[in-house]
């Protein structure tokens, strides 16, 4: 007996109508790749996925070990005799199978065809000579004449629809007027100058209400901050500070920033940057002959070593040393016979920067809490202990503390003003 050829029909979204036709003679592989007998690209798929085999009358579905599984109806399977009219499914790809005849149309299943009785006598008679409706009723015995019963009248409920749907066009209409006539409060706005590759730091605290008289209440803590409308003028982000945003120039122009957090949601940044940044002293020594270079970042060297910093200690010279270090580093990488000096100096910064970010982190949080609190003459001594870390007007660091310093300064004696007026 010749083996029965398969079919295998898709029925899900995907692949949706494609048919695959086997002859049963080989194995049928199943897969994502092309190499399959049966390819269905899709990446629920594996790529060798399941087998499907004949064995005489018997097609034997097996799974391959695939990641999302064979199923056969609602269960999943790993060895599973077919039966025509199964629905199996490959990862989320779904078909129908079934077996085909000679002639290339599905095999019936015996349950779905029809039952033929044979016919008596009188039915035969009855199909051969046609009847008259009084033979039909003699025929058919005494019947209980039944008078035909009205369908209940359908009561329609005109006036209740009527009211619903002119309580929709009242409210479509009040909504729209409330959309087109309410525009919703634009938030506040900052504007902030600086130069190319200037670093700005902005308090969105305390913003000057719109007329210029006292303060409105912006931003307890900034969450974060989003892309600015062209990111070759200028970006923002976060500090360590909650109401602290630095804000670095890139390119002349103006550019929007949103800066979120609550509770007023979003404050924007009008950012505009004018003129150029003084050149930094790596670029201008950079300039200068080797020999020159060579010199200055060994002298720097030796000014960062004669000060004998401890790596664990950090005090008001760790950030000169640290600046002394990277910029001779910088200076004699490119020097031939200077890599080892400049690898070790290299070494040296990264140890101090470490440290000192420690501190920095260590002093803020001690300086929000003690603000929060409303301990300003601890919060002033605290500030003034983080100013003196970063001396550098180069770093950002020193910009960020300082504003955050008088605006401190301003705080305590906003307060104060206050206390004032109520005694």
């Amino acid at each position: 007996m010749s083996r029965p050829r398969l079919s295998f029909t898709v029925v899900g979204e995907l692949f949706k109508g494609q048919v695959f036709l086997f002859d049963g003679e080989q194995p049928v592989s199943i897969g994502r790749t092309a190499d399959n007998a049966m390819p269905l690209d899709h990446k629920s798929v594996s790529r060798l996925h399941a087998t499907v085999e004949c064995n005489g009358q018997t097609v034997v579905l097996r799974d391959l070990g695939s990641h999302n599984g064979t199923r056969v109806g609602d269960r999943l399977v790993t060895e599973h005799v077919l039966q025509s009219g199964d629905m199996v499914g490959f990862g989320e790809v779904l078909l129908r199978f079934s077996t085909v005849d000679g002639t290339g149309a599905p095999e019936a299943s015996p349950q779905a065809l029809p039952a033929i009785v044979p016919a008596s006598q009188d039915q035969r008679t009855a199909l051969a000579q046609p009847l008259d409706f009084d033979e039909l009723y003699a025929r058919a015995g005494p019947t209980q004449k039944m008078a035909p019963q009205a369908a209940p009248a359908r009561r329609v409920h005109w006036q209740f629809i009527y009211g619903l749907m002119l309580a929709v066009i009242v409210m479509l209409g009040l909504i729209g007027f409330w959309r087109v006539g309410q525009h919703p409060p634009k938030p506040p706005m900052i504007s902030v100058q600086l130069r190319v590759g200037d670093v700005v730091p902005v308090n969105v605290a305390w913003l000057p209400k719109p007329g210029g008289h006292g303060w409105l209440p912006a931003l307890r803590a900034v969450e974060s901050t989003g892309q600015p409308a062209d990111e070759r003028v200028a970006d923002a982000r976060k500090t360590k500070f909650r109401t602290y945003v630095t804000v670095h120039g890139k390119a002349l122009g103006t550019t929007d920033i949103s800066v979120h957090g609550p509770p007023l949601g979003r404050v924007t940044l009008r950012v505009l940057v004018r003129g150029m940044r003084p050149e930094s002293e790596a670029r201008k020594w950079k300039r200068r002959p080797v020999s020159d270079r060579r010199d200055y970042g060994r002298r720097l060297l030796e000014r960062a070593r004669r000060l004998r910093l401890r790596p664990g200690a950090v005090g008001p010279q760790t950030a000169k040393v640290t600046h002394d270090l990277e910029l001779a580093s910088e200076l004699l990488q490119a020097i031939p016979g200077e890599g080892h000096r400049a690898a070790e100096a290299s070494r040296e910064a990264r140890i101090l920067r470490r440290a000192l970010d420690a501190r920095f982190d260590e002093l803020a949080r001690r300086l929000d809490i003690l603000f929060t609190q409303g301990k300003f003459d601890e919060a002033i001594v605290t500030a003034r202990e983080l100013v003196a870390l970063f001396p550098d007007p180069e770093t950002e660091e020193y910009h960020i503390v300082n504003a955050y310093y008088r605006d401190l300064l301003r705080e305590v004696a906003r307060a104060d003003k206050e206390a004032q007026e109520k005694r």
